[in-house]
């Protein structure tokens, strides 16, 4: 399995993640597992603008609209 590091998370965030892995009786790792799996096998409207990201070509010469600092 791969690993995965989120650096900068806010911490209201970090906190609610606990929060909601103590409530399902789980470690904060498989809560974030278990909501990515959720987000990403049954996408809402909400999750749509991360569709430009998974199509976009990544030697396209124009930048990326979510990342500005994208090359030109």
């Amino acid at each position: 399995m791969a690993n995965l590091s989120i650096r900068h998370l806010d911490p209201h965030l970090k906190h609610q993640l606990r929060v909601c892995a103590a409530l399902h009786d789980r470690s904060m790792a498989a809560d974030a597992r278990e909501i990515l799996c959720q987000a990403l096998t049954h996408p809402t409207a909400a999750a749509a603008p991360s569709a430009a990201v998974t199509t976009a070509n990544p030697n396209s010469a124009t930048p990326d609209a979510h990342h500005p600092g994208a090359a030109r």
